[in-house]
């Protein structure tokens, strides 16, 4: 008899992936890399190879997964929550993700595996813009499953052994007294020394590090270089001028800031690079700060206490400061000055900050300056929700959502005219007499549940009459002075009578009297004084009548013209206002 083939599955190595033809969706993935001096690494580069070989296919490129963040340190999914979004997309919004190589896919030993295992199982495709994987490969071919193994490792372990250089080499350099990173105004790199005779043009590199030195760009206007600039300004901040004084000066005299101030591909520049003039650009405060408070042209005081001259190194691993080997340009005398300054500076914008809190408490400023509907409103249109965006106003949220919508969408309201309609509302519960009239609803529902007559008060002291003699036949028998057996036979008549005037169950309010009292007491407290209250006392007010999203307002008129209360304040809209016919708890506003 043959085997029936209703239960059987092609084992794992036997399954095989179809290449996907023309047409086929992909959303490419790049990540930033630090080697960005190599072009094929760039983001733009890695875009530009990605396209040409969708187009070489005829596969439509539709998004690209972006990973801007420095490379080095994440690389697992759980530590990519923009690789992990991209890999939950394939197969099922996208059809295929194409990344330029292994390496940007990711460079983690098991992580790989389990992104190409969950995609194959959404069914997806990958496949890298070189050519040297694909996930149809992966399946079948064995060699490309070492090959691929291989390579994570060997990415792995490079990526390490350049993280740990990189570190053990910045330190090196600074417990020689060599400055890293960038370099502050005021300071230039050394021009390096000239190649060695027969040297080859096509191979000879310069890795020597020299300290740096003062910048001896000279600016006729004020008869000083930019390093004797640096010396100014630590000068003018130790006497108490403010950044933006230093900067007016700065400006004013034609001295420029050559410092990059981003850390894009453009701004990595190597300690070759003598081209730092290409960032030439006008000082801002902020990056005023920033010199000042760097250690690099500060005097390094020796461990016997002695100023050596020479500026400061910071030594990442030991976590301390060294000595440079670079001329200092702030004395300890100017640094602890500008500390005063610096402190004195903090401790005043602190002081000033905390006054005007105060000021703006005691005059309520704060009070008034909230949105009193936020998460209230709603569209009567098309319902997409109407939240704050200034200062008393309001924006209809039907346009950023891309949402079909009569009014148009992004439509601004004022608060003033939404107080206006729940002011209209407000009184007429006034003008309707409702507390009378809620107060004989009231007794309405409850009358019969709180009347008790005198029958049911003569029960009542005949039960409080048995319950004591049940006790007292209790007690006698643990005492011992009755048996058992006269207990039971006393207590039997007790019993029957206790079932035969057992009160019923009262049936409880349908509403709670004293919530919906209270309510009303609140609504007519705040209509008196509705539009003298703050926006805090409005929004608490407001809060406690209405719904979540519970006040419907017609944006081409800008009326409200329906409301949604909370169940305590129902009681008050039912007997004032109309119920929507269409809409259940909700009431229309007449107009």
């Amino acid at each position: 008899m043959a085997k029936s083939s209703k239960n059987t599955k092609k084992p794992y190595y036997a399954r095989s992936i179809v290449v996907p033809g023309p047409g086929t969706t992909v959303e490419g993935q790049v990540r930033y890399s630090d080697r960005n001096q190599s072009t094929s690494l760039t983001i733009e580069s890695q875009q530009l190879q990605i396209l040409q070989f969708c187009e070489k296919l005829q596969w439509v490129l539709i998004s690209w997964s972006i990973e801007e963040d420095i490379s080095g340190g994440p690389e697992t999914i759980d530590e990519r929550p923009k690789w992990r979004e991209h890999i939950s997309k394939i197969g099922r919004t996208v059809d295929c993700s194409v990344s330029i190589d292994l390496s940007r896919w990711s460079r983690d030993p098991v992580a790989p595996w389990q992104a190409l295992r969950q995609i194959r199982d959404q069914g997806g495709y990958w496949c890298t813009a070189d050519g040297q994987y694909n996930l149809s490969t992966m399946e079948t071919d064995v060699s490309a499953k070492i090959r691929f193994a291989i390579d994570n490792i060997t990415n792995n372990d490079l990526l390490h052994k350049i993280s740990k250089r990189v570190i053990q080499g910045n330190a090196t350099r600074s417990r020689k007294g060599l400055h890293n990173g960038r370099i502050c105004f005021g300071y230039t790199r050394p021009p390096l020394p000239p190649p060695p005779p027969g040297y080859n043009r096509m191979t000879y590199s310069s890795s020597l590090r020299l300290p740096i030195i003062p910048d001896e760009t000279f600016n006729p206007s004020v008869n000083m270089t930019n390093f004797q600039a640096l010396q100014h300004m630590g000068v003018m901040r130790s006497e108490g001028k403010s950044y933006g004084q230093i900067v007016q000066w700065l400006n004013e005299n034609g001295f420029v800031n050559t410092t990059p101030d981003t850390r894009s591909s453009t701004a990595r520049t190597s300690h070759t690079d003598q081209s730092e003039n290409k960032y030439a650009r006008p000082f801002i405060p902020e990056g005023v700060r920033k010199t000042l408070l760097s250690r690099l042209p500060r005097e390094f005081v020796r461990d016997d206490g002695v100023p050596s001259g020479y500026g400061t190194v910071y030594d990442t691993l030991a976590n301390k400061e060294l000595e440079g080997q670079h001329v200092a340009a702030w004395s300890v005398e100017i640094c602890r000055l500008m500390d005063a300054v610096n402190e004195a500076s903090h401790e005043q914008h602190y002081a000033k900050g905390r006054a005007t809190y105060v000021e703006r408490q005691r005059s309520g400023y704060y009070d008034n300056s909230g949105l009193p509907y936020s998460g209230l409103l709603t569209c009567a249109q098309c319902g997409a929700h109407i939240n704050g965006h200034a200062s008393d106003l309001y924006i209809d949220m039907a346009g950023r959502w891309k949402q079909e919508c009569p009014s148009g969408g992004n439509v601004t309201l004022r608060g003033l005219i939404l107080d206006v309609d729940i002011g209209t509302v407000l009184m007429l519960a006034v003008q309707s007499d409702i507390r009378q009239r809620i107060e004989e609803r009231i007794e309405e529902l409850m009358g019969k549940t709180q009347q008790i007559d005198d029958e049911d008060l003569s029960l009542a002291a005949r039960r409080t009459q048995l319950d004591a003699e049940r006790k007292r036949l209790l007690s006698l028998y643990v005492k011992g002075d009755i048996s058992e057996d006269e207990k039971d036979l006393m207590f039997a008549p007790i019993k029957r009578e206790l079932q035969l005037i057992r009160p019923k169950p009262a049936p409880l309010p349908p509403i709670e009297a004293r919530n919906i009292m209270q309510a009303t007491d609140l609504w007519m407290s705040i209509a008196g004084y509705w539009y003298s209250m703050t926006n805090k006392q409005r929004g608490e007010f407001l809060g406690q009548c209405f719904e979540a999203r519970g006040i419907m307002v017609d944006l081409p008129s800008k009326r409200i013209v329906r409301v949604r209360p909370q169940l305590a304040f129902y009681s008050i809209f039912a007997l004032t206002l109309q119920p929507s016919e269409n809409l259940t708890g909700w009431f229309d506003i007449p107009y």
